[in-house]
């Protein structure tokens, strides 16, 4: 077989006159190549295009030398590849120790899903009100019922509280939230909440004991149904308060006066308790009871009775100088996060300013959000920080800032993180429905979706499955199938 082997241009005559080299040496543009066996050294095969250099090595060199060459150059090829093997373990186990680890994290903390794998089949109760999830029991009040507790997987009644058609109402405790909280119906709470019952009635404890009207308070443990702590009281409950995790009630005698305790359901124990003088109410109306200034607590009906929350102690008027105080406020943070001390995002004249607590009042902007720009923060997990804005989520990166990605969401339904830290569910509109989106938190990459109940106003996160406050009940949409 004949083929070229320096480039000559094909343009030249293949029969034209050779050409001479160094003295005594004449160079050949055609040479004769023969295609041997692959056992057959390569030198022998492969000529080089330097004709000099073809001249000046033996034969048996040119057959020896690079059949050892190639021995060493396989060595080295197969040792390379050997240890871009190992690095690339060793990568991939450190990454996956490391994705392992922060999955750990993720699951560990309060309001965040099981890991997200589909849309299971979902169960209804119509008539029904949602008071809140603690992990994956959903509590419900209807009129049949003061609480009920229903999986939050397949919608069965763990237990229930109260008798049916009893009076009365419940409502989840929060002893981890900062100063005075008032009567709550949150629909998302941290995990390990109690429940308060308050009941009036007429009852009495035996056939010798006479009929008279009570108040009961009982708190119940959400993950049984049992009852943890009871507080009684001789007459109607007015109103019942949450200040910094204790329950302050506030009940009306028949007589006219007005107790006051503050009671502290953890312990099932009683701080103080203050009654006032007879007259300050009626059976039938007591005024109201007002917190002010995170300090007193004011009833006023006939005449006023106001307290210290602090030991109970009868007080002349509330404290004004703590009214004209100026507070600046807590600024908010993500209720879901993996991280000890999650960012925090202060409103100023200049923009919103995204920050990092530091020790003491020393804190550290990461970055800033334009003038006017007011978000929610709603998840900060896996170093992505989720923010709602006007009918529009976007996330960002934690550190710098940067925009990962932004997406329509449902305008009518409240913004709520809903996220196993790899991908986050939204509320986003429809064809004429509002649906549910699973977004991958890290590029908004929209993996699936499927429409919601009409009316969907609110989505909780309760582990396997997430529930929806629908027009026409409750509805739990699993998950995690």
């Amino acid at each position: 077989m004949r083929r070229r082997t320096d480039g000559v241009t094909p343009g030249r005559p293949v029969g034209s006159a050779p050409q001479h080299g160094p003295a005594g040496v004449v160079t050949v543009h055609e040479v004769d190549v023969e295609l041997v066996e692959d056992a057959e050294p390569r030198s022998a095969r492969v000529r080089s295009r330097d004709p000099d250099r073809r001249r000046s090595r033996p034969a048996t060199a040119r057959g020896a030398e690079p059949a050892a060459r190639r021995h060493l150059g396989g060595l080295a090829t197969g040792a390379a590849l050997a240890l871009v093997g190992v690095l690339v373990l060793g990568l991939n186990v450190a990454t996956e120790a490391r994705s392992t680890a922060a999955a750990a994290r993720v699951a560990a903390a309060p309001g965040v899903l099981d890991a997200v794998t589909g849309f299971g089949v979902s169960w209804t109760r119509t008539d029904v009100q949602l008071l809140g999830v603690v992990e994956d029991v959903v509590l419900v009040s209807s009129a049949g019922r003061m609480a009920e507790a229903l999986d939050a997987r397949t919608g069965a009644v763990l237990w229930t509280v109260g008798e049916p058609g009893g009076s009365g109402w419940c409502t989840l405790l929060s002893s981890d939230q900062p100063g005075i909280q008032f009567e709550r119906t949150t629909p998302w709470t941290p995990a390990g909440e109690d429940l308060a019952c308050h009941r009036s009635g007429w009852w009495s404890d035996g056939p010798t004991d006479p009929l008279r009207r009570r108040t009961l308070v009982e708190v119940v443990d959400t993950a049984t149904g049992r009852t943890t702590g009871r507080l009684e009281e001789d007459g109607r409950l007015v109103t019942s308060m949450l200040v910094a995790g204790d329950l302050v009630p506030v009940v009306a005698r028949d007589d006219g006066s007005v107790v006051v305790s503050r009671w502290e359901p953890g312990a099932a124990r009683t701080r103080w308790r203050t009654v006032s003088g007879p007259g300050l109410a009626t059976p039938d109306a007591v005024g109201t009871a007002v917190l002010q200034d995170g300090r007193t607590l004011t009833v006023r009906g006939h005449t006023r009775l106001t307290v210290a929350l602090a030991d109970g102690s009868p007080l002349a008027s509330h404290v004004p100088a703590l009214a004209r105080r100026r507070t600046a406020g807590t600024p908010p943070t993500p209720p879901v996060t993996d991280v000890p001390d999650p960012v925090a995002l202060v409103a100023g004249p200049e923009g919103t300013r995204v920050v990092e607590p530091g020790q003491g009042r020393a804190v550290r902007e990461l970055w800033r959000l334009p003038r006017g720009t007011t978000p929610v923060p709603v998840a900060d997990v896996a170093g992505v920080l989720v923010l709602a804005g006007t009918a529009q989520v976007a996330a960002h990166e934690r550190r710098t800032g940067r925009v990962l990605w932004r997406t329509e969401t449902a305008a009518a339904v409240d913004p709520v993180a809903l996220t196993d830290g790899v991908v986050v569910l939204l509320p986003v509109p429809g064809d004429g429905t509002t649906d549910l989106a699973a977004v991958r938190l890290a590029d908004g990459l929209e993996l699936w979706r499927e429409p919601l109940p009409p009316g969907t106003r609110l989505l909780v996160p309760a582990g396997a499955a997430v529930v929806v406050q629908a027009r026409d009940g409750v509805v739990g949409v699993p998950v995690s199938p």
